[in-house]
């Protein structure tokens, strides 16, 4: 039998550990996130409290770490507790700021997480951090978009109740300032198609969640003059599927 004291060392630690680990992993696919995340913040908790014998004992235990952060952050993305997403994450970067910042996966749900909680720059940053490490990740660049889309529109509503709040009604102002937004959208959009264009490893990208006729127009119109094929299809949500042409 151990003693207290040698329960608590990592290298007895660590077997039991990988164990729930596997179990959140079996809980995943069959879509029990509570009971998957459950597992995952157990193993957490016990590699926290593990007494590490040596620098390599660390490292490991650290790796181990932000693989479990990871999952409980997809976890909670699931369950659209994006709050929980952002500390998991945020807890990661104390364990290791430079393994956490090499972590795509980690990246990007935070980022996710940060434009569903009206962080965009926030979300901006993990976003083009995730693209810079995995460029040809076609969920990192619809990400993009939407965000882009969504900050887009947040400016738009913010500029019409400040001008509704002081009494401004004119017109021409009004349709200065969708002009003005248009552009900004208009902009992003051609950044995010010139990135996929000139990407040799992406043959096609999905634009998801587009609100109005006029995007889907910006985003067909700025694809076509780009040498790029574009088309809207209908289904739960707009989504503009876009591809190169062949060769």
């Amino acid at each position: 039998d151990l003693s207290s004291e040698e329960r608590l060392e990592f290298s007895n630690i660590y077997p039991s550990a990988k164990g729930y680990y596997e179990l959140g992993n079996d809980c995943f696919k069959k879509e029990s996130y509570n009971s998957a995340v459950v597992k995952y913040r157990r193993v957490i908790n016990m590699l926290h409290n593990a007494r590490l014998a040596n620098e390599e004992e660390e490292n490991k235990r650290n790796h181990f770490l932000i693989k479990n952060y990871t999952n409980a952050c997809v976890c909670y993305n699931q369950l659209k507790n994006y709050k929980k997403v952002c500390i998991m994450a945020a807890d990661a970067v104390k364990v290791s700021h430079r393994e956490a910042f090499k972590n795509s996966k980690l990246l990007y749900f935070w980022g996710v997480a940060k434009m569903h909680l009206n962080d965009y720059e926030g979300a901006k940053k993990h976003l083009m951090s995730a693209k810079k490490l995995r460029p040809s990740d076609s969920e990192i660049s619809t990400a993009l978009a939407d965000l882009a889309k969504r900050k887009m529109n947040a400016e738009r509503t913010e500029k019409l109740m400040m001008r509704k709040a002081f009494g401004f009604h004119h017109e021409p102002a009004k349709v200065k300032e969708i002009n003005e937004t248009e552009e900004s959208f208009k902009e992003t959009i051609g950044k995010q198609l010139q990135d996929f264009k000139m990407n040799p490893n992406m043959d096609s990208l999905i634009l998801k969640d587009l609100v109005t006729v006029d995007e889907e127009e910006i985003c067909i119109k700025v694809a076509k003059e780009m040498g790029l094929y574009a088309r809207v299809a209908e289904g739960d949500l707009r989504v503009i599927h876009v591809k190169k042409p062949a060769e």
